[in-house]
């Protein structure tokens, strides 16, 4: 069974904001699909019927296919509430995430593999280019 929320891709800078633009439409959509599912009765709950459950089962797979689009891109998701996802890639030998959240105009932020959103640190652009491209 194929791996849900992994890539292999390793990007720099320029190359990451070419697939961004692919993938905003796309983190827009899993927010929307996370907001769907988050509101609706859970099992048991009085509200609950087949209806709900057949809606939760379609949703469930549009959020699967939609990240595996995603993944594709390069990028992996890291919040589906606020639209947060990382590319990898380079920081003079260290692998690294470009990171980018979904209210961003652009990639502008970096932070390394075991530091998370509350670790980024912004771009210094030529740096990047040079280093994720080395």
């Amino acid at each position: 069974m194929e791996r849900l929320n992994t890539t292999t891709d390793v990007l720099d800078l320029s190359e990451a904001r070419k697939r961004l633009q692919l993938v905003r439409p796309l983190v827009a959509q899993i927010m929307a699909t996370t907001q769907r599912l988050q509101m609706l009765p859970a099992e048991g709950a009085s509200e609950y019927s087949p209806d709900i459950e057949l809606e939760r089962a379609t949703l469930e797979d549009d959020f699967r296919r939609t990240l595996t689009a995603m993944n594709s891109h390069g990028a992996i998701l890291k919040d589906p509430s606020i639209g947060l996802i990382d590319f990898f890639t380079w920081r003079g030998n260290d692998i690294a995430y470009l990171c980018w959240r979904h209210d961003e105009p652009d990639l502008a932020w970096w932070h390394g593999v075991h530091e998370g959103f509350s670790g980024r640190k912004p771009l210094d652009h030529g740096e990047a280019d040079t280093q994720a491209a080395s």
